[in-house]
């Protein structure tokens, strides 16, 4: 990152939290899911999208949870 008083800032990581190597638990991605829909999905909405992706081994094919993301409505940005 080139700062506008001339520095520059580096940083190189090999891998990270959620990468391959260093794969996510099924709790943190609960939790990273909740913290980057907060506020645009209801709990309600969290909570049953999380329980339909937790048993899509289990479905035969996508249609719940396109059906489920296809009854969305997000309000429209200002």
């Amino acid at each position: 990152i080139s700062l506008k008083d001339g520095r520059t800032l580096r940083r190189e990581q090999a891998d990270y939290h959620g990468f391959f190597t260093r794969p996510f638990s099924w709790e943190d991605t609960i939790l990273k899911f909740k913290r980057l829909t907060d506020g645009v999905l209801t709990r309600e909405q969290q909570t049953e999208l999380i329980t339909i992706v937790k048993g899509l081994d289990r479905q035969p094919d996508m249609a719940v949870l396109t059906g489920f993301l296809s009854q969305l409505t997000f309000p429209q940005p200002r």
